[in-house]
């Protein structure tokens, strides 16, 4: 990718777990795991779990799954697509997800 993308984080939202499951299975070497698992994250903890944007081609360039415990957000998986790898998109969607465990009170 000769140009850089345009990145842009949002929250993840309910109807967004068919997109999860396919961009873990684009982003080896990521576990892929259930369907049911990823409609579960993207229903359940979709407060705590965001999606990378790419405004300049209209596509979606990676995920993370933020899964606040008690005190902490566990960063369940956090995924890239190979050729949006090396421009800085997941320490955008983690920076995003550190913000939100910040907000949340969340202490690790």
């Amino acid at each position: 990718m000769a140009i850089a993308p345009e990145f842009s984080v949002r929250q993840l939202e309910a109807g967004d777990s068919e997109l999860l499951l396919n961009l873990a299975r684009a982003c080896p070497p990521l576990d892929v795991l259930t369907p049911y698992t990823y409609w579960m994250v993207s229903h359940l903890y979709a407060s705590t779990s965001y999606v990378l944007e790419d405004g300049a081609r209209g596509r979606t360039a990676g995920f993370v799954m933020g899964l606040p415990l008690r005190d902490l957000v566990f960063c369940w998986q956090l995924g890239v697509l190979p050729d949006y790898r090396g421009w800085g998109g997941s320490g955008m969607l983690f920076g995003q997800l550190a913000r939100r465990a910040v907000e949340l009170g969340l202490t690790k």
